[in-house]
């Protein structure tokens, strides 16, 4: 298999959908309150054009966020590459970024996290929908990006077994915000529920 054919065969096991997309991962349930944006690929057509540069810094800084400010989830091990990019010289991500709508309050937007990149290096305009929300965004207020994501996907009850399970796989030591976060909801719904 030559070098062409691993960047085709790349290319067709890349996710791609169509901007505003219901969100659906890996052969879970269509979650509506979710819209993909920015899933583009190689092979297929997208709509490219210019963005304010505010936009890139502001997603800059979403992706730097940290708890109790945080917009990734469904991190992976590994980075998952970029098919518009040559073969040898591609970017990746390694997560998705879960944001806000204001023209939808309690709806999201799923986006790959290199979606800058798309934006900057291979033209990539996303919705204004998208733009309106990135802007939007207040990087001071908490927002944890893996419970909100699991609260719309998941109900209550499997929930808390999640939690419990992942809350006691770092009881003994002192867990990170990261790990910290299940804790805290646990805690927060015992607390809301008695």
């Amino acid at each position: 298999m030559n070098e062409q054919d691993l960047h085709n065969l790349l290319i067709l096991q890349s996710p791609y959908y169509e901007d505003f997309a219901p969100y659906r991962y890996e052969g879970s349930e269509t979650i509506s309150r979710i819209s993909r944006v920015g899933w583009i690929r190689a092979d297929e057509s997208f709509t490219s054009g210019r963005v304010p540069p505010s936009l890139i810094k502001k997603l800059y800084l979403a992706k730097l966020s940290t708890l109790p400010v945080n917009f990734h989830f469904h991190k992976t091990r590994s980075g998952i590459p970029c098919t518009l990019c040559e073969p040898g010289n591609r970017a990746s991500f390694s997560s998705e970024l879960l944001i806000p709508r204001v023209d939808l309050p309690g709806s999201f937007f799923g986006s790959q996290s290199m979606i800058d990149h798309l934006i900057t290096d291979h033209g990539y305009k996303p919705p204004d929908e998208f733009i309106d929300s990135v802007m939007s965004l207040d990087l001071s207020k908490p927002f944890d990006a893996v419970i909100t994501f699991d609260e719309i996907s998941l109900d209550i009850d499997s929930m808390v077994e999640l939690y419990k399970i992942r809350a006691n796989l770092f009881s003994g030591k002192v867990p990170n915000a990261e790990e910290q976060r299940y804790k805290n909801w646990l805690d927060l719904h015992l607390k809301n529920n008695s």
